[in-house]
Order: C-alpha cells, then sequence, then structure tokens
C-alpha cells in the first residue's frame, strides 16, 4: 500500500487486515494515522503489517518492496506543490516495476 499513512491509505490498510489474511507492506514517508496498527499488542493482525518509511520520489528500495508484493495500491496524494511530480513519478516506477516482472 503505496500512501498507507494518508487518510484513506490507512483506513484501506485497516480494513485488509481486519478482513483478510493478507501480509501488508505499508509504505509511505508518514506514519500519524498508521501509528496504531503497527503497535505489536493493539490489534490481532500487527504481524501481518510491516512500515516502510520512503520517499518514492527518490528511494531505490520502493522498487524491492513492489517486486515482493502480489499487489500494490497506490494511493499518494501531497500538497498541491508536490502533488502531481509525486503521483506521476510514483506511479511510473510502480509500471515500471511491473512490467520487468
Amino acid at each position: 500500500m503505496i500512501g498507507a499513512g494518508g487518510f484513506i491509505g490507512s483506513h484501506l490498510c485497516e480494513k485488509l487486515m481486519s478482513e483478510t489474511p493478507h501480509k501488508v507492506l505499508a509504505v509511505d514517508v508518514y506514519d500519524d494515522k498508521i501509528k496504531h496498527l503497527l503497535e505489536p499488542s493493539s490489534q490481532p493482525w500487527a504481524d501481518r503489517i510491516q512500515f516502510h518509511r520512503i520517499n518514492i520520489k527518490n528511494d531505490s528500495r520502493l522498487e524491492g518492496l513492489i517486486r515482493m508484493a502480489d499487489l500494490v495500491i497506490f494511493r499518494t496524494l501531497l500538497a498541491l506543490n508536490n502533488r502531481v511530480s509525486v503521483n506521476v513519478f510514483g506511479f511510473r516506477l510502480c509500471l515500471n516495476s511491473d512490467l520487468d516482472l
């Protein structure tokens, strides 16, 4: 889940964790809205979620995480001045990683 630290991404992570047996790789530069999901004793699914603090504009680790995933959900949104470049660059990176599989 790229953009897991935001409002929509964090709620989608919580829904996935509570209603499915899947593991979630949560990616974002912020963890404010997802901290409660990462605390080991807070939820029964805490062992199925991993948070990776990554800036998708300039962190090469993202490609490796995308390759590990069966599905990528792209839910990023930044302030207006950064939004376009982050969304376009991040989405292009996701597509390129998928095409290399």
